[in-house]
């Protein structure tokens, strides 16, 4: 959870394991050093003295950290935490795919390709000067060997070490899936992150009548059929105010016992950020996407007095499997939002 005065936030994921189980004790036989040794007692992310220093040795070749493990998806992805101590460049690499990249954990910039592009990159800045960085790789073989280089620059995995130089390691990890979710540590054994829901129920602070406003900012991943947020009583499949994208196409649908109304926007979206919103007015509902307004209707629909639940990412508590989306942002309104405050929120005017 993260407060603030303006928008606080959870962080809601999906399940997700990481492979890795010796996350954080680099010490271990688990880890395979070559060119390079470890050294243990030092600051981490967390502000606690369990994180490792990687120091080269003065040989001529690569100073790096290995493991292999056993995958059983196609996509993965691989992080680490790491924070410079006399090497300001580091790469990650997948041996079996032949997939790397390299990582200034000095100024946070991502470098060039080792040996062959991955699928996807990332890096950000955390707590006491480390950075995590992350590679995401697709493959059908099983195995994954997590590769952790020293460089003395970007392309330089291969110098003459002085044996003292290295960086700070802390946090690895390796989880099937096509984005990197938060760090799972572990202690020997691999650890799995129960799934996040999101359900505001039985609230008194939401609407109560017609009319109210929602907005979903999201990040669509894949084209396919999400509800994006919904206004309901989770214990009622048939009575919501809902915002959905199927096949990409944004809409609405407020339903209730008596009646079904749905506005569905003429445009499509691509994958990625999209913001939308719907102002449900007793009389009125209109769509909003992207800042602009993409349709009208009017409505039947009356409100329920049993909504008194909102859920992110899904249509109801009960015998739902639609698919999920990543929302980065969610608000309701106790209010009709009006046009120009509806094309403000959702993007295009400033």
């Amino acid at each position: 959870y993260s407060g603030g005065a303006t928008c606080p936030s959870l962080l809601l994921e999906p399940s997700r394991t990481n492979l890795i189980v010796q996350s954080e004790y680099f010490g271990s036989s688990y880890w395979t050093k070559s060119g390079a040794s470890v050294v243990s007692g030092f600051t981490s992310p967390e502000g606690l003295s369990n994180a490792y220093k990687l120091v080269e040795d003065t040989s001529t070749g690569g100073h790096q950290i290995f493991r292999r493990i056993v995958v059983t998806a196609t996509d993965n992805y691989a992080s680490l935490y790491a924070k410079p101590s006399g090497r300001d460049w580091i790469v990650l690499y997948d041996t079996y795919r032949d997939q790397g990249r390299y990582f200034n954990i000095s100024t946070g910039v991502i470098g060039g390709v080792y040996r062959f592009a991955p699928v996807s990159e990332f890096i950000e800045p955390f707590q006491n000067g480390y950075y995590r960085i992350g590679i995401g790789v697709t493959s059908s073989t099983i195995d994954y060997q997590l590769q952790v280089l020293l460089a003395d620059s970007d392309g330089g995995a291969v110098y003459t070490g002085d044996g003292t130089s290295g960086v700070f390691i802390y946090g690895a990890q390796i989880e099937s899936g096509s984005y990197p979710t938060s760090y799972i540590p572990t202690y020997g054994v691999s650890q799995t992150r129960a799934a996040d829901s999101c359900l505001l129920n039985n609230s008194s602070a939401l609407p109560t009548a017609y009319p109210f406003t929602l907005y979903s900012e999201s990040i669509i991943k894949s084209i396919g059929s999400e509800v994006l947020m919904s206004f309901l009583n989770t214990s009622d499949n048939v009575s919501y105010a809902a915002i959905i994208t199927s096949s990409g196409v944004p809409s609405l649908n407020a339903r209730s016992s008596s009646s079904d109304v749905s506005l569905v926007s003429p445009d499509s979206v691509a994958e990625g950020v999209v913001k939308i919103v719907g102002v449900f007015e007793s009389s009125t509902l209109k769509l909003f996407v992207n800042g602009a307004l993409k349709a009208s209707i009017s409505n039947t629909t009356t409100f329920q007095s049993g909504w008194n639940d909102l859920l992110v990412g899904q249509l109801r508590t009960i015998t739902d499997t639609g698919s999920r989306t990543t929302n980065k942002q969610t608000i309701i309104f106790p209010t009709a939002l009006s046009d120009l405050d509806a094309e403000i929120l959702t993007g295009a005017t400033t």
